[in-house]
């Protein structure tokens, strides 16, 4: 079974990790948070002092961090320090252009990189509900494996989806929300 650094703790992050060890997943988790730290230790989780000793080891990366420049400021000066053929996985909501530079970056450098945002809220980070929007290489993927994220996804976060870009889609999906909001508003407000 894979190992995961999960880096970013926050209001998602802590209880998409926990989800992770409740399916069965050896998870290291790194926040700048002390709080969020103990409280995922709590949770029987492992914590790193640094993002780091997070990774070093993991063969999938995890990062749910505030936007994509935080993103790049944590992964970048980490590649070096990767486990060879590691898989990055980016579940923020990054802009669509830096996901894809990171992405690139990182796969000229030896590692595997998915590009997966999420939906849902706290809640159904919780509850382990969330809709994952994924992108990347259909191997790479594919190579998480029967007994790895990939094939387990139910387990942990609920609905998978696979897109060429996850940020993308999830652009999209929010735009249609919005649209479909604006539909029903004009539609409820002539009906009056």
């Amino acid at each position: 079974m894979a190992s995961i650094a999960f880096i970013g703790l926050g209001n998602m992050g802590l209880p998409m990790a926990a989800c992770l060890l409740k399916a069965g997943f050896q998870v290291t988790g790194f926040d700048l948070s002390e709080a969020a730290r103990a409280k995922f230790q709590a949770a029987g989780g492992r914590v790193a002092a640094t993002a780091s000793d997070a990774a070093k080891t993991a063969d999938v990366v995890i990062t749910l961090l505030p936007d994509g420049k935080i993103v790049r400021a944590v992964l970048e000066p980490l590649k070096k320090g990767f486990k060879p053929g590691a898989i990055i996985v980016d579940m923020s909501s990054s802009d669509p252009i830096g996901t894809q530079e990171l992405g690139n970056s990182l796969i000229a450098a030896g590692f595997e990189f998915i590009d997966a945002p999420i939906s849902g809220g706290v809640k159904r980070a919780t509850d382990g509900t969330l809709a994952i929007m994924v992108g990347g290489d259909g191997a790479t993927i594919d190579g998480l494996g029967p007994d790895n994220l990939a094939a387990r996804a139910q387990d942990m976060a609920g609905v998978l989806m696979r897109f060429q870009s996850g940020y993308l889609y999830h652009y999209a999906f929010v735009m249609l929300v919005g649209v479909a909001g604006l539909v029903t508003y004009f539609m409820m407000t002539a009906a009056r």
